[in-house]
């Protein structure tokens, strides 16, 4: 019943080198910006990458938060490859070492970077003299530095072309196999023939994935490969529907399960075709080209960019004016973007890359316009274009001293958008600044918030650059853009000063750039795409943290040099009125057990066993009384970062499964069987769907929900209420396994948090709005009306207050309870036990105007809505709980006596400790402490409490038995930051510290070293400095970082993500 999800669960690591995702919903409601800064030089990366350039159009992919891999190129005209490994962190490059074959192949070395599998970077590589031979797959393992040969096609003379992962197989179009598929597990390829038509084949090009399918062209129709069967066939609908070349990346799209593409057929030309992999089903979009017109010519570019639930693209209306066009996967619709009304326009930033979504939302469009009615010459513009009012506009500032092209009036010569970095674009212009004197080549970043333009020296610090001579897409990390040059046959004075010669692979670290540290790669993110990202990864590519003020001029912080001495000014008034709320994730209480994670991701389980709760596997009357020595058993190597129970566990893994054991009598384990009960976690973990992990759970009696990695939301076990969400009927069929369909949260919405209480279900959403359903016998939906139960998600949410949204949120058997964003705990439902917390003993079916009274100028950080009680974490860590106390589950230590609002004195944890974790459900409520330890109070006639005593039930906490250290990270979630009045001054004082990428919170900041040390400084008011000294609230001291202090990770650890 404890509301779980948020920050600690959202952004956790997928493994154990990754870092911290800016997928997260939360983070769109705190956006915040850091500052990245440079000293505007251009450089060679050391290493290789010295002497060799780097290839145009082929794969950049990332193998860990600071390593990315790419395609070395020996020459400007040459057509030999190597595979070369670049640190963006301490700027080094080198090749791995290579094992079977030659480092660098032979000329039409044809290759691609596929993804990655356990921490192997697959690649599609061939290691022989030309494209039809030995083609293979390969590995780069970062572990040892070693790129081999894993398995080659089965046919010698056969070429691989488009491939796609899913799951633990590779799927590859090829020229003389139908499909052909490598699984990783047993290193074994095979292919699949005579499985289609005798015409149909996947095909040698663009194969991709698209939900559960993978995607491909059938003698010029699309072509759909099942895995689940074995069968690859075109949808009946797209049968008399040409695709021709249109699935190439510049062509096509993948948004969710839909696949947006250019199909083609004799009534309405070639418009915008979807096929859906839900259903099966493909349709045309919309007749943008009214009639038997096309809307793009016969290799017309679609150039897709992805932005949530909407794809951006270009195409061209039966009146041939050229503009941008929105396409929205929740309701299919199509509707013009701009409206430049020009025939002449052509979107041009580089190649295909011509526009890219800001952090704040903004389009920044790459184009060109004939000049005039001259046709012949064009001149180059950026435009932005503002989504959320249409308007289309351009920047003076930004043509500052740019070459007039002279081809017609107030032309603005060649400037180009490249890339797109927080609120700042990136991009090539002839500017007339430094020296020499005159218009020659350059590269600028313009930050659109402040209009600012930094403009670095002559591209590769040539002498004379003349000519535009970026020859690949600009990739942006950390604290440089990195680039390729290719000189051509220029004069020597005009190719790089830097690298090696006419091929060169450079680095530009402008002066200082907005950007934010969740712009930190991960492994298996692609770099290589449209200027939004090569997977659509970084379409909001700002939001995150708050902002950081430099309280005096000149302050530093470079990520990979020596930091200067910066004091820093913590402006905590940019979130006036807002909260926290911990994520309170760690601990589950079920009716009677309870289980809780270590703080190295084991998991232990402890209370009554009857229906093997306990996942240890024993007897299901083997009912344990304190914490068992061994851990359950999740899997090789698996450790928890989440759970949650009744008289079944869910348990979320370190890789994102979503593991459920014990009672399953209405399927609430999710595992699609016959409703048996088990007493350990399965092998197989609960199938979510095609590629999806989880990142919150919840549970209670008779179901399970969770929050998936794409925000959707889905719930299994029992429905007599609704309480699955899914808007079935009444009573609502009872489900063993997800559903392929997630709930509906309203357009465009996903969940941040959920909550299953005894028969209703809780959903914060991504806007903050709280949503419930299922049984309203005494007004917990908290919708205000007939207590009507309701059989999915309102398209009304909870009614807050004006202007509040939600936090967390708690559901309890018939009682709900909400945090807001300014801290107030808010409790509706049934309160014949004062579990309401309003003073009084009658139910409501709304929350009151007024909030639970949790002290003077106290707010919560975490809530818990056990049967009849309920308990909160205050904001000063101190825990009160209320309600129901027939087994002493209040922690008072009185008289078994119920209260109906918190008392002034807060629940005894011991001298000097505070709550980080709370959880509560029928009769015993258990705290994890900041020093790791744990607490449990209440009912204890299964041993639940954990203390190893006689089951004697307990009016006061008591501690849990064993040397256990428990988890008592605190995950602070968002509705965005803490409020406090620390506004102190924090001083970082030189100390030979090199960074390697930092964190900032709202009142505290901590950087990870390149030698892996984890250093914080600021406000320790919550300890979140970890360094055991604390920080006395409002002390308003200044906090220094002092040479060799760091966090102690334990013994030979080191750090690689912060948050």
């Amino acid at each position: 019943m404890t509301q779980v999800g948020y920050l600690d669960l959202i952004n956790s690591p997928k493994t154990g080198n990754d870092s911290l995702s800016e997928e997260t919903p939360v983070f769109e409601t705190a956006q915040g910006t850091s500052i990245i800064y440079g000293n505007n030089t251009q450089w060679a990366p050391s290493g290789s990458l010295e002497t060799y350039g780097f290839a145009s159009g082929v794969g950049i992919i990332a193998t860990s938060d600071d390593v990315i891999l790419l395609k070395g190129k020996v020459g400007k005209d040459s057509r030999t490859y190597c595979i070369i490994a670049y640190n963006y962190v301490n700027k080094t490059s080198w090749q791995p070492n290579v094992v079977g074959t030659s480092q660098c192949p032979s000329a039409n070395s044809n290759w691609k970077f596929i993804g990655i599998i356990d921490g192997v970077t697959l690649v599609r590589y061939d290691s022989g003299n030309s494209v039809n031979q030995n083609q293979a797959i390969f590995g780069y393992n970062p572990s040892n530095d070693t790129f081999y040969s894993i398995a080659s096609l089965p046919n010698t003379q056969d070429v691989a072309g488009g491939t796609a992962i899913i799951g633990r197989n590779v799927y590859m179009g090829t020229l003389q196999s139908d499909v052909t598929i490598f699984n990783y597990d047993n290193q074994t390829i095979w292919e699949l023939n005579n499985i289609g038509s005798s015409s149909c084949n996947l095909g040698y090009y663009d194969t991709g994935a698209v939900g559960d399918k993978i995607f491909g062209r059938c003698s010029m129709r699309l072509a759909i490969f099942d895995p689940a069967t074995q069968s690859l066939y075109t949808p009946s609908s797209m049968s008399s529907v040409f695709v021709n070349n249109s699935l190439t990346e510049s062509r096509s799209a993948v948004i969710g399960n839909q696949l947006l593409f250019q199909g083609y057929d004799s009534v309405n030309g070639k418009e915008l075709w979807v096929y859906d992999s839900t259903n099966d089903s493909a349709w045309m979009a919309a007749d943008i080209a009214v009639g038997s017109d096309s809307a793009w010519s016969t290799y017309g570019q679609f150039n897709p960019l992805r932005s949530g639930t909407k794809v951006l693209f270009e195409a061209t209306d039966h009146y041939d004016d050229n503009d941008l066009w929105w396409y929205d996967s929740i309701n299919a619709s199509v509707w013009r973007a701009t409206n430049f009304s020009d025939p002449n326009i052509q979107f041009n930033g580089y190649n295909t890359r011509n526009y890219g979504e800001l952090a704040n939302g903004v389009i920044a469009i790459g184009h060109k316009n004939a000049d005039g009615t001259n046709t012949n010459y064009y001149s180059h513009y950026i435009s932005f274009y503002n989504p959320s009012n249409g308007t289309v506009w351009q920047e003076p500032n930004l043509y500052d001293l740019t070459e007039q092209t002279g081809y017609g009036l107030n032309t603005n010569g060649n400037i180009k958008l490249r890339a797109v970095y927080g609120n700042t674009i990136i991009g090539t212009a002839e500017i007339n600044t430094g020296s020499p004197v005159g218009y020659y080549f350059k590269l600028f970043a313009f930050d659109l918030t402040n209009q600012t333009r930094q403009v670095s020296a002559n591209l590769g610090n040539a002498q004379y650059s003349h000519y535009d001579i970026v020859s690949t897409n600009i990739v942006t990390f950390g604290d440089h853009i990195f680039y390729g040059l290719a000189c051509g046959n220029n004069v020597a004075n005009s190719c790089p000063a830097v690298g090696g010669g006419r091929q060169a692979a450079v680095a530009w670290s402008p002066g200082a750039i907005a950007v934010n540290d969740a712009w930190n790669i991960s492994a298996g993110d692609r770099l290589d795409g449209p200027i939004s990202g090569g997977d659509g990864r970084f379409y909001n590519s700002g939001v995150g943290v708050q902002n950081l003020t430099a309280s005096s001029e000149g302050a530093d912080l470079m990520v990979g040099d020596l930091m200067d001495e910066i004091t820093f000014q913590y402006d905590a008034s940019a979130v006036s009125g807002s909260a926290f709320a911990y994520a309170n994730s760690k601990l589950a209480t079920g009716y009677d057990h309870t289980c809780a994670i270590l703080d190295n991701g084991d998991l232990k389980c402890w209370g009554r066993n009857s229906y093997g709760q306990l996942g240890n596997g024993g007897h299901s009357n083997a009912h344990l009384n304190t914490p068992p020595s061994t851990a359950i058993d999740l899997g090789t190597g698996r450790t928890a970062v989440a759970l949650s129970q009744f008289h079944h566990t869910c348990a979320i893994l370190d890789n994102g499964d979503l593991k459920c054991w014990g009672l399953n009598d209405y399927g609430q384990l999710g595992d699609g069987g016959s409703s048996v009960t088990t007493n350990s976690p399965s092998s197989t973990p609960v199938n979510l769907g095609s590629g999806r992990t989880a990142v919150a759970v919840s549970t209670d009696r008779y179901n399970t929900c969770a929050i998936l990695d794409n925000g959707d939301l889905k719930c299994w076990g029992r429905d007599q209420y609704g309480q699955l969400g899914d808007g079935g009927s009444n009573p609502g069929t009872d489900l063993n396994a997800p559903s392929s369909t997630a709930i509906d949260l309203g357009s465009g919405r996903t969940a941040v948090a959920v909550s299953s209480g005894y028969l209703h279900t809780c959903a914060i959403l991504d806007n903050g709005d709280l949503k419930c359903w299922g049984g309203d016998s005494d007004g917990q939906l908290g919708d205000g009306g007939s207590n009507t139960q309701t059989l999915e998600p309102s398209s009304t949410p909870v009614n807050l207050g004006s202007g509040r949204t939600a936090v967390a949120v708690s559901a309890g058997t018939s009682h709900t309870c909400a945090i807001l964003d300014n801290g107030d705990l808010k409790c509706w439902g049934e309160n014949g036990q004062g579990q309401l917390g309003d003073g009084g003993n009658f139910n409501t079916n709304a929350p009151s105007a007024t909030p639970v009274n949790l002290g003077t100028g106290r707010t919560a950080v975490a809530v818990t809505a056990g049967e009849y009680h309920t308990c909160a974490i205050l904001d000063n860590g101190s825990l009160k709980c209320w309600g129901h106390d027939s087994w002493g589950q209040l922690g008072d230590g009185g008289s078994i006596a119920n209260t109906n609002a918190p008392s002034a004195t807060p629940v005894n944890l011991g001298s000097g400790r505070t709550a980080v974790a709370v959880s509560s459900t029928y009769g015993h409520t258990c705290a994890i402490l900041d020093n790791g330890e744990a607490r449990c109070w209440g009912r204890d006639n299964y041993g639940q409490l954990g203390d190893g005593g006689s089951n004697t039930d307990q009016g006061s906490p008591v501690a849990v038995s064993g040397s256990n250290t428990w988890d008592s990270s605190t995950g602070l979630s968002s509705g965005s930051s803490s409020t406090s009045n620390d506004n102190g001054l924090y001083t970082i004082r030189r100390s030979d510290i090199r960074v390697k990428k930092f964190s900032t919170g709202q009142l505290s900041t901590c950087a990870i070293t390149v030698d892996g040390e984890l250093k914080c400084w600021g406000s320790d008011r919550f300890g979140e400095l970890g360094n055991d000294f604390g920080d006395p609230p409002n002390s308003g001291n200044n906090v220094d970082l002092q040479p060799g202090v760091s966090v102690d990770l334990g013994e030979g650890r080191t750090a690689v993500a912060e948050a």
